[in-house]
């Protein structure tokens, strides 16, 4: 079946054209992405990058409270999907951010912890939150996160 969606995006029939629509791009095999025009969407919903749980991971957070960041959570109605949402869009922060410390030519180290933090943020990404387990998920994120001291 595989090959044959491969085919199918290839060539597709004469007047058809395919829109496949994802939330984690790293999720495709990358064989799909190379036959892919990639268009990238800013959702007009919300601004996940303001989300208040995912303030407590910010490479500028002081928020390191567990019972604090308990009750985001338990505030929060989380699905599956939208924690994997969230997850690429810190993902997406950390990246951007260490751009941006390559531009400042930063410290060796300073570029080593944010490569800490992507790494560990690939892993997880590798192992999404299954049906009915966002809270648990988030829970422990938050207390193996690397974070500088």
């Amino acid at each position: 079946a595989g090959n044959r969606l491969l085919k199918l995006l290839e060539e597709p029939p004469l007047g058809y054209f395919f829109l496949l629509l994802t939330n984690n791009l790293n999720a495709l095999l990358p064989t799909i992405v190379s036959r892919a025009r990639v268009v990238h969407l800013e959702s007009t919903e919300s601004n996940d990058s303001q989300h208040p749980l995912l303030r407590y991971f910010y490479h500028n957070t002081t928020l390191r409270n567990p019972v604090l960041f308990e009750q985001v959570l338990n505030q929060q109605e989380l699905t599956d999907s939208a924690s994997i949402e969230l997850l690429n869009n810190l993902f997406e922060h950390y990246q951007q951010h260490y751009h941006t410390l390559i531009l400042q030519n930063e410290t060796p180290e300073e570029l080593a912890s944010v490569q800490t933090v992507l790494a560990y943020l690939q892993k997880t990404m590798e192992r999404p939150p299954q049906s009915g387990s966002s809270a648990i998920f988030w829970k422990m994120l938050f207390m193996t996160f690397p974070r500088k001291n």
